[in-house]
């Protein structure tokens, strides 16, 4: 038969472990910062790559159009067009500028931007490549339609989603491309609809959104541009969907927060 002893007492060992604990925090903090900021240094990079690129492309369009024409209002036509081009180039810069700006700031600068009138000004950017196409462009999105967004970011995701449906356009029909707006849950969606040759996303479903990914044997297509728009419309809290049928067309699908 076992005998209980008598327990007189505890001897208890207390260790103040708050300034190990802080300090753990503390680093913890420091990396997601660093990472944060590389993160940010390598979404500027490629925004100053890819929609500098765009803009630089659409002036060099225009200037060959305005020398191979000859009539005097339709060159006066094109240097107003270049004007806008310039403007919009102008105003990138300074978007890009605010950016580039935030070093140890975690929060990156937000403002209301009223969505359609920026696509209004995408859409002016772009003029060269939709007559050259000779796209049908559907504007489908509401004047109320604002959200809280980074404007550069904002600006390189209209830009991005629209080059691409003009980049993969189907030879066999006119191109169409509708942009809605509207609200889903109290959140704002903008869905960017087109008729192109569309994506197998059997195949590469998994792989849209990746970096260097391209989906079809055009040579011009650099696989940058969705991986840019993801990280950007991520970094403002929101989210990016696709559907795509190959033959039929894409439709992307931003969730704003």
């Amino acid at each position: 038969m076992l005998e209980v002893q008598n327990v007189n007492g505890f001897v208890v060992n207390l260790r103040d472990i708050t300034e190990k604990r802080e300090a753990e925090l503390n680093l913890v903090k420091s990396y997601e910062l660093v990472m944060e900021q590389n993160k940010r240094l390598l979404n500027f990079a490629y925004i100053v790559s890819h929609n500098l690129r765009s803009h630089a492309s659409n002036m060099q369009s225009i200037l060959e159009l305005y020398t191979e024409e000859d009539s005097v209002e339709e060159k006066d036509r094109y240097i107003e067009l270049l004007q806008k081009v310039s403007g919009n180039l102008d105003q990138s810069l300074h978007d890009l500028n605010d950016v580039v700006s935030i070093s140890t700031n975690m929060d990156i600068s937000i403002q209301k931007i009223n969505v359609r009138e920026m696509l209004e000004n995408t859409l002016e950017i772009l003029i060269p490549q939709i007559n050259r196409k000779e796209a049908r462009i559907r504007n489908k999105v509401p004047a109320e339609m604002e959200v809280s967004f980074n404007a550069a970011y904002m600006e390189s995701v209209l830009l991005n989603f629209l080059t691409n449906a003009l980049l993969y356009t189907d030879k066999s029909r006119t191109p169409e491309i509708i942009i809605s707006g509207y609200l889903k849950n109290e959140r704002w969606v903008l869905e960017v609809e087109d008729n192109g040759i569309g994506i197998d996303m059997d195949a590469y479903g998994d792989k849209i959104f990746g970096l260097y990914k391209t989906f079809s044997s055009r040579k011009d297509g650099r696989g940058v541009g969705l991986f840019i728009t993801k990280n950007q419309v991520e970094a403002m809290g929101g989210s990016v969907d696709v559907e795509s049928t190959p033959g039929e067309g894409t439709t992307f699908k931003v969730y704003f927060k």
